[in-house]
């Protein structure tokens, strides 16, 4: 009966691939892979320095550009469903590479299991973002550490195309003490900067202040940006008033001092240290960093752990986080909140609770890893955290 039950999975992943599709196809002429096309473009085919003023609009980093420039060459109108296509190859692809990153001989069954449970998810169905690459690189990079240091540093290299989406994988890499992998990945960044300066003929100290003014600009300040995840705006619900950036900025240091603590005291135990990063460090960067829906691709890593590890220490709490998790990803629950106003009552207080949903989930599924971790037994490492 195991096989049929989770050959059910297929309805839901289905409808939720199939949605995708048509909003990917309803968004033509403003997607964010257009937007990307077209600052690859200004750089590469007339040399353009996207960074020249600080009210650009580019806040993708400049060894960005420089890889996804290809896309600069594709005709205007394959673009779309070109990079649609692409993101449906890579998302099962993804669930792959993290069964393997958590059992390195996992079975096809249960591979698929966790791509059919993967594509259900709400984030899986935003087509035409560049987080799931991102995030394909930065499961390869651990997937390949052990045997290929090179192609592995080459990958995490071009998952910091999107930090926000890297930092887990980066930081897996130093707690495990694969320094050679983390060399190179610094590498791949700088060759990538440096291609671009060189292109624009521009100085690359200028380059990085510019970007960070950029950043700022976006991030800071009362016209900031702020995820649907992330913890700043659940903070202000306490009256904190100007102290809340603050207090958001001591939260997320905090934790990733607790973060650094625990990877690096846990990084000679593969199992645990995968609940640090990127397990726990994915829900640290959703509760720190600008991210929306299809963000939420980063647990995915986390939902392997949870659904796929050997250990039987906790077996039932991790049945019922990843349960609780999948559940949650699967529904828009502030976006159907917010379209029940006309048949639901609504009040001051539900409206902040569901309003902030995702963030009260990232909170609550950030306590809940952090006590399975604890209580985590240390077993046999497969994948032992060697000095490369």
């Amino acid at each position: 009966m195991e096989v049929p039950r989770r050959a059910l999975w297929i309805v839901p992943a289905t409808l939720n691939l199939s949605a995708g599709i048509v909003l990917a196809m309803r968004a033509a002429g403003s997607s964010d892979v257009e937007t990307v096309r077209f600052w690859a473009g200004q750089w590469l085919l007339a040399g353009q320095d996207l960074y020249a003023s600080s009210r650009s609009g580019t806040d993708y980093p400049p060894q960005a550009i420089v890889w996804l420039s290809p896309l600069s060459l594709v005709p205007g109108p394959l673009v779309v469903p070109l990079w649609a296509a692409i993101n449906i190859v890579l998302a099962p692809l993804a669930a792959y590479l993290a069964a393997r990153f958590v059992r390195p001989r996992v079975t096809f069954g249960d591979a698929a299991y966790l791509a059919l449970l993967f594509l259900c998810w709400i984030g899986t169905k935003t087509l035409l973002q560049f987080s799931l690459l991102t995030l394909v690189f930065g499961l390869a990079a651990t997937v390949l550490a052990e045997k290929g240091p090179w192609l592995s540093g080459i990958c995490l290299g071009l998952s910091l195309m999107k930090p926000q989406i890297a930092i887990p994988f980066f930081l897996w890499t130093l707690f495990t003490r694969r320094w050679k992998v983390a060399g190179v990945s610094a590498l791949v960044v700088a060759v990538g900067s440096g291609l671009y300066c060189l292109r624009v003929a521009a100085n690359p100290a200028f380059v990085a202040v510019r970007y960070g003014q950029i950043l700022r600009l976006y991030y800071t300040g009362d016209s900031a940006l702020f995820g649907v995840s992330q913890l700043r705006p659940l903070l202000a619900q306490f009256g904190l008033g100007p102290g809340v950036d603050v207090t958001a900025a001591l939260v997320a240091l905090a934790l990733f001092a607790v973060l650094c603590i625990e990877g690096f005291r846990s990084g000679r135990g593969a199992s645990r240290v995968m609940y640090v990063a990127p397990g726990l460090a994915g829900i640290w960067s959703l509760l720190t960093f600008y991210h929306l829906t299809y963000g939420f691709i980063l647990l995915l890593p986390l939902a392997a752990l949870l659904l796929l590890t050997d250990d039987r220490t906790a077996s039932r709490e991790r049945q019922i986080i990843f349960w609780a998790m999948q559940i949650g990803l699967m529904i828009d629950v502030p976006g159907i909140w917010r379209r029940s106003a006309s048949w639901v009552p609504h009040g001051a207080a539900a409206d902040a609770v569901f309003a902030n949903f995702d963030r009260l989930l990232m909170v609550c599924l950030f306590v809940a890893v952090f006590a399975v971790y604890r209580s985590a037994g240390v077993e046999p490492s497969r994948r032992a955290a060697q000095p490369v």
